[in-house]
């Protein structure tokens, strides 16, 4: 997987750029807003549908403008592809290969990209749902089907809550929204289960070639039974509670380390590793799903980790595209450097 270019318009501080990139190391730097992480997350946004800073796209449109227009061309193992994406003046317009798209769900899928920064650690320190994310996130990339199941099941989730919220709730409607809801919550768990059981070895293993240290890792998967929604008398407490008391939206992803939970009691050094030791087996995953590595986006983690930790994550990245931004170029290693393409803003 390789990213020749991309163009934005009107994109943040981009009134019209284009950028060409090398198949290997692209090291973009600059002083402090002139755009570095503004280019991830234009090529995030092809690759997801969504940016990492806003949970509003007319919030990425310049500020004296009325839309924003990102265009990225890529080559997969089949053929070169391109993606554009037009938000603003009232309009969405997403094209696939020069063919319009209904949604963004129509491209999400197609073009895999993990995002590095020092939001990285909330996968071991933060709340189940960054742990949930980090699972959809991979499944996404590497099951086909699991997007459009994981979709359909929010909408039924939606519908449910919304229903629960209601004043007079209706158990019979409710009972039909469980009947829908339930297998598809079914196989979302399972596809969860089965990438669980593949982090315990690869993580250890990444685990000791980031930190040099060998760690007993384990994953607990702590499903909340969707099934339960079928048991009689649970409508009742859920009415009273106005919300869904079971299903994939509640799942916990527990993280051990030597037996002690790392998101308590892990430092902060401890936790960026197991988290990139984890983005690190999804990149795997994805390259022996897909046979094809998925691109890097690394927004100065630099600062994040000590010498040795970052000279040994940058050995990992090895064997694909990568995007990195810093406003040093001084810690970056001369071997990586030596091979870079250099972007200044």
């Amino acid at each position: 997987m390789e990213i020749s270019s991309l163009h934005i318009e009107n994109f943040r501080a981009f009134k019209k750029n284009e950028f060409n990139f090398s198949p290997f190391y692209n090291i973009i730097t600059g002083k402090n807003s002139t755009g570095k992480t503004t280019i991830l997350e234009a090529i995030y946004l092809t690759s997801s549908g969504k940016s990492f800073i806003t949970t509003h796209l007319l919030n990425c449109v310049s500020f004296d403008k009325q839309y924003f227009f990102v265009s990225l061309i890529f080559q997969d193992s089949l053929r070169k592809k391109n993606i554009d994406i037009l938000i603003g003046n009232g309009k969405k317009e997403i094209q696939l290969n020069h063919k319009k798209a209904k949604g963004f769900f129509e491209i999400i899928g197609t073009l895999p990209v993990i995002f590095l920064n020092y939001k990285v650690v909330d996968i071991i320190k933060g709340g189940p749902e960054k742990r949930r994310n980090f699972l959809n996130h991979w499944l996404i990339f590497t099951d086909p089907s699991y997007y459009s199941e994981l979709s359909n099941y929010y909408a039924l989730l939606h519908q449910r809550n919304a229903l629960l919220k209601s004043i007079n709730a209706s158990k019979e409607l409710l009972s039909v929204l469980s009947d829908k809801i339930i297998p598809v919550g079914e196989i979302i768990q399972q596809k969860r289960r089965e990438v669980i059981s593949l982090l315990n070895d690869v993580v250890q293993k990444n685990l000791y070639k980031i930190s040099n240290k060998n760690v007993k890792m384990e994953f607990i998967y702590d499903s909340s039974p969707v099934g339960k929604l079928a048991k009689n008398g649970i409508e009742n407490a859920e009415i009273q509670r106005k919300r869904t008391l079971f299903g994939p939206h509640l799942d916990e992803l527990e993280i051990l380390m030597d037996g002690i939970q790392a998101r308590e009691f892990s430092s902060l050094g401890e936790a960026y590793s197991v988290a990139f030791a984890m983005r690190f087996a999804e990149k795997e995953s994805i390259m022996g799903k897909r046979g094809e590595m998925p691109i890097l986006l690394m927004d100065d983690f630099f600062s994040d980790l000590d010498e040795t930790r970052r000279e040994n994550v940058l050995k990992m990245t090895e064997g694909g595209q990568i995007f990195l931004t810093t406003l040093n170029l001084n810690i970056i290693p001369k071997n990586v450097l030596d091979k870079a393409k250099i972007i200044s803003l």
